[in-house]
């Protein structure tokens, strides 16, 4: 499962097999198997839109990954490959944590900087946007990393601007609020539109129904990308 170009394997098969594994503690590279088999599984959700088991899959990579007698260069790559699984799901503080990890994990191989400094940076933004975690302990080791890799000046920049990306996002989107509700707004929104032609223009459709939906059914005032980015061109 080291590779997922070489597994021809469904969703339902890899699943049976990580269960296999996760039973049976003495079966033969073991832990290296679970190590891929979780990133495996994160990407093939992801593929299929399925963002809750995507969260899921990666919470749980999230929370046991350390434990995997596994080498550290393959945690690391696996942890990569959830990061861009977990992406373009609305779990933004899912996503702070696992981008989190990651830098943490590169720091204590030795990596150069450079080799992690792009999800550091996105720590740095999404410690900016995110509604805060008043749960969630503070890290001391990844606030020195970060204050290390990045200038005053840079920090200053990124609160300036700190969206992940080209484009300017609704900041009502990096809430709690919006994580618990964001795939069931989506799912109704397609619903509304489901006899609309999706050609061209179809996004300002998308989006109208979607700022109506939201503030009529959920009471959230919530800006487009078109009203986010208005230098920007969308058809």
């Amino acid at each position: 499962m080291e590779k997922k170009e070489n597994v021809q394997l469904s969703i339902e098969e890899l699943n049976e097999i990580m269960q296999q594994l996760i039973a049976d503690e003495n079966a033969e590279n073991r832990d290296v198997e679970l190590v891929c088999g979780m990133a495996l599984l994160a990407e093939g959700y992801a593929d299929r839109k399925e963002y809750d088991n995507v969260r899921e899959q990666a919470q749980t990579a999230l929370e046991v990954i350390d434990s995997f007698n596994a080498p550290e260069d393959l945690k690391l790559q696996a942890l990569k490959r959830i990061i861009k699984a977990v992406e373009p799901t609305p779990f933004h503080h899912l996503l702070r944590d696992l981008l989190a990890a990651y830098v943490l994990k590169a720091n204590h191989a030795g990596l150069n900087t450079s080799q992690y400094r792009k999800e550091a940076e996105k720590v740095v933004k999404l410690d900016i946007l995110l509604e805060p975690d008043t749960f969630k302990e503070e890290n001391p080791e990844l606030d020195n990393i970060l204050a290390t890799m990045f200038t005053s000046a840079e920090i200053i920049d990124m609160i300036h601007s700190p969206y992940i990306g080209f484009l300017a996002v609704d900041r009502v989107e990096y809430t709690w609020e919006w994580e618990s509700i964001a795939l069931e707004v989506d799912k109704r929104v397609e619903e509304i539109l489901k006899d609309v032609p999706k050609g061209m223009g179809f996004c300002f459709h998308y989006w109208s129904a979607k700022e109506d939906l939201l503030k009529k059914e959920y009471g959230i005032q919530w800006h487009s990308p078109a009203v986010m980015n208005p230098r920007v061109m969308f058809d």
